[in-house]
């Protein structure tokens, strides 16, 4: 189960919109701390709704930022 899990990592929330009460929209940027290439960094949309009291992850798209191919 561990195979997938993210490294240490700092977290910068880019945005965040309250389109309408009780529904949020976050994007988050992750960046791995390890600087040997072994950790990954990610970009998420995150859609959260409060229902009684609780807020619950309703939708989310996680892409994993890659360096760009050799040239």
């Amino acid at each position: 189960m561990e195979a997938g899990t993210a490294p240490p990592s700092r977290f910068e929330v880019v945005q965040l919109m309250a389109p309408k009460p009780g529904v949020a929209i976050a994007h988050v940027r992750r960046h791995a701390l390890a600087g040997d290439g072994d950790g990954f960094s990610e970009i998420t949309l995150y859609v959260l709704v409060e229902r009684d009291g609780q807020w619950w992850l309703a939708a989310g798209q996680n892409t994993p930022i890659t360096p760009p191919p050799p040239q």
